[in-house]
């Protein structure tokens, strides 16, 4: 299901036009650990080839959000050694801090170090303190 899945997410950024650059690379990253909150993704794929300051990415906890399709994330810091992306989510099924059930937005935060080919990520739900993070390896989609 995962490999359909990204063969979806490719298919996307050719159609979209934003996989078409000679110089883009496709990355999937397979992240260590899920969170106790369930809202850090296992796993994420994205694409550097927007030369506007955006990068095409998709995970599994955006796409359980309702956001289907890649999305485009803005692009924070872009240089040899590194590449730094944020996106928003839809809306996740929380618990605020006197412990009501309800919903939260997060906010996603993506740091890919080109030399190791290892991703950092960060998830926080808007508006509260309980950040998670995790770490995975990277390889490029061919």
């Amino acid at each position: 299901m995962q490999n359909r899945f990204i063969k979806i997410v490719l298919v996307g950024l050719l159609v979209s036009g934003l996989g078409g650059a000679a110089q883009a690379t496709t990355w999937k990253c397979d992240l260590n650990k899920a969170g106790k909150h369930n809202w850090v993704p296992r796993w994420i794929v994205f694409s550097d080839s927007d030369a506007a300051g955006k990068v095409v990415t998709s995970d599994n906890v955006t796409r359980a959000l309702g956001d289907k399709k890649p999305v485009l994330a803005k692009e924070i810091v872009n240089n040899d050694k590194r590449l730094t992306f944020k996106w928003r989510t839809g809306r996740a099924r929380g618990r605020d801090t006197a412990g009501q059930a309800g919903y939260v937005f997060l906010d996603m935060r993506a740091t890919f170090l080109r030399t190791k080919r290892m991703i950092v990520m960060y998830v926080k739900p808007r508006g509260y303190g309980n950040d998670e993070s995790t770490r995975g390896k990277c390889a490029p989609v061919k």
